[in-house]
């Protein structure tokens, strides 16, 4: 018996591990990119700018470049998240990759909690990696 209990737990250790180590976005972040999947870039601009003090004004602008990526890369399927980093208890920068069906788009979002909600305070997207991601990220 105990030698089965010990084997069990080796074997499931590495994927409570995994589990672990996946980075949890902030509400408004990944609010957003489930808004996306359902009603496209202008729901998704609608849900990240909520509360936000980023100006509405951008929202057209951002839409028309959202338009232009799936022009060239197609629909939404889903998004990867690389990794959240705290600036310190009420400030994330959540590293993305938005991928549709022909290629990825990488985007860093800044999210600010200064009550009980969190907000964005700034996002970028590209489709060059090194223009978005860290070099520590991109180093082998």
């Amino acid at each position: 018996m105990r030698s089965s209990i010990l084997i069990l737990s080796i074997l499931l250790a590495p994927q409570l591990n995994l589990t672990a180590q996946t980075p949890q976005l902030p509400p408004a972040v990944s609010a957003g990119l489930e808004a996306y999947k359902q009603g496209g870039a202008s729901a998704a601009l609608a849900t990240w700018l909520k509360g936000s003090a980023i100006p509405q004004e951008t929202s057209p602008t951002t839409r028309a470049a959202f338009e232009q990526i799936e022009g060239a890369y197609g629909h939404f399927t889903g998004y990867d998240v690389l990794r959240v980093v705290p600036f310190g208890p009420h400030v994330l920068r959540s590293y993305v990759v938005i991928l549709y069906e022909r290629g990825a788009v990488y985007a860093w979002f800044d999210s600010y909690k200064g009550g009980e909600h969190w907000i964005l305070t700034q996002f970028l997207f590209n489709t060059k990696p090194d223009v978005i991601l860290p070099p520590t990220m991109l180093a082998p």
